[in-house]
Formats: structure tokens, sequence, C-alpha cells
């Protein structure tokens, strides 16, 4: 079984591509002795909401980077309210969003205030495509920054960090 310090997600805008109107995102997941996991989104912002776009990622390093078209999956909509509430639902899966609240947050980062607090209620087809549970998350987003914290809660309802931000640089 992994531990929390077999596990590295490091995750870096680079780039902001003018003609599509979105932003280049790569992620680098590292488990224990696992070769790591690469992969690359697009993000849009678009009407009052952040999308993703598409994704594509490889498991291996030596493997193709293919891209894999996905439906608009809103990340946020704006605007970010108590109480607000939306649903992103594609062939893979459906995930139920509501904002929590807005927090004072210490991160590795630094302290952040204002931290939107959503809730995703994560659930997936299976090869049959009936509808299973793939957890519950909280996601924490500061002001002019983005993501800077996801926890999930376990089956015995206690909370783990998920996705930790270490540190940024602002262009």
């Amino acid at each position: 079984m992994l531990g929390s310090d077999d596990f590295h997600q490091s995750i870096s805008v680079v780039e902001f591509d003018q003609e599509l109107n979105a932003y280049l995102v790569r992620t680098t997941t590292r488990m224990g002795a696992i070769t790591p996991v690469l992969s690359v989104q697009l993000i849009e912002p678009r009407d009052n909401k952040i999308l993703l776009i598409a994704k594509r990622y490889r498991e291996y390093l030596n493997s193709a980077l293919e891209w894999k078209q996905v439906s608009n999956h809103i990340i946020l909509k704006y605007p970010l309210a108590v109480d607000s509430i939306w649903t992103t639902d594609d062939y893979e899966s459906v995930i139920n969003y509501k904002v929590v609240g807005f927090v004072a947050l210490k991160v590795q980062a630094g302290n952040f205030e204002n931290v939107c607090e959503v809730r995703k209620n994560h659930k997936y087809y299976d090869e049959e495509r009936k509808i299973k549970s793939f957890g519950i998350f909280y996601d924490y987003y500061a002001p002019n920054v983005g993501l800077i914290k996801e926890e999930i809660v376990n089956e015995d309802k206690t909370i783990s960090p998920a996705l930790e931000l270490v540190r940024y640089n602002v262009k």
C-alpha cells in the first residue's frame, strides 16, 4: 500500500494558446516505484465557466500522448456563490458539484483568503454502463491562483489530502 510520502503530483500551466483560447496544463503523477503518469489538459474560460475541453495522458514515458476530446467538462461555474450547483455528465463519468463556502486556508505555498470550497460527488460508468460511486472530493480554489488543495473523503468518513499547492509563480 502506498503511503502519502510515496505520492507526488506536479501541476503546471505550460502556456496560454491564443488560437485555442485555452490554457495548456501539464500534470505528472508519481506513485512510489511505479512509472510516472503524464497528463496534459486544455482548460478554457468561457461563458462564466472554466471548462476542461480536452485531455491526453500516457501511463508510460515512452508511450504516445494521444488527445481525448471531452464534452466541455465544467470545472467551475461563475458566479461562485454558496449553494451553487452544477453537473458534468460525459461518457465516462458524472460529477455533481456544490459550492460549500469560502474559507481561509493554509497550504505549503502560503496562506490564502476567500478560498472557494467545492464539494465533488464523482461517479463513473462501469463496463455495463451502470453508475458507480468513485468518491467525494473537496477542491479549494484561491482567487487569481486556482486549485490549491484537494481532499478525498474516505469510506470511514475521514479526510485525506490528495493534492496541495507547494509553490507557484504568477507571471
